[in-house]
C-alpha cells in the first residue's frame, strides 16, 4: 500500500499518528509513505515508488491524503487521472480526507458537507475503484 502525502502536509503530519489512523482501515501490512507535489519536481517523478511497486506487482492500492476543506479542482482530477494511468484500471485508490488544521494537529475530522462534496465529485469521475473516506472519525 502506498500513502501519497502532499508536500505541503508532509512535514506537519505526525507520521506515527497518521499510520495509526490508516492501519485499522487498511490492514497491518506495510504502508510506504510517498511525498508528492514537491516544487520543481514533476508529479510523475514523485510517484516513482508507486510506479516501481506497480511494475513489481506488489501494489495493493494507493491512499491519497487530501484536505477536505479544499474542494476537488480540475488539478485534482488531472492528478487522479495520471495516477490511474500509472497504476492500472483496477488498483484501488482511496482518498483519505482530513478537516481544517488546528493549532495542534492537521489530522482533524472532516465537516460532513465537505465529505459530501468530495464524494459526489469523485463519483462523477465514474471510476469504480476510487473511494473517498474521512481519515479521522468524529
Amino acid at each position: 500500500m502506498s500513502l501519497l502525502i502532499p508536500d505541503e502536509l508532509y512535514a506537519e503530519c505526525p507520521q506515527a499518528a497518521l499510520l495509526g489512523l490508516v492501519q485499522p482501515g487498511f490492514g497491518p501490512g506495510p504502508v510506504e509513505r510517498v511525498r508528492y507535489g514537491l516544487p520543481g519536481v514533476a508529479e510523475i517523478e514523485s510517484l516513482a515508488p508507486v510506479a516501481a511497486a506497480t511494475a513489481a506487482g506488489t501494489l495493493a492500492g494507493v491512499l491519497v491524503l487530501h484536505e477536505a476543506w479544499q474542494p476537488p479542482l480540475k488539478e485534482t482530477e488531472r492528478f487522479l487521472g495520471e495516477l490511474r494511468r500509472l497504476i492500472g484500471e483496477r488498483t484501488p485508490i482511496t482518498i483519505l480526507l482530513i478537516g481544517r488544521p488546528t493549532a495542534t494537529t492537521v489530522l482533524t475530522p472532516v465537516a460532513p458537507e465537505a465529505l459530501l462534496v468530495w464524494t459526489r465529485k469523485m463519483q462523477a469521475l465514474g471510476d469504480p475503484w476510487l473511494d473517498v473516506r474521512p481519515l479521522v472519525q468524529p
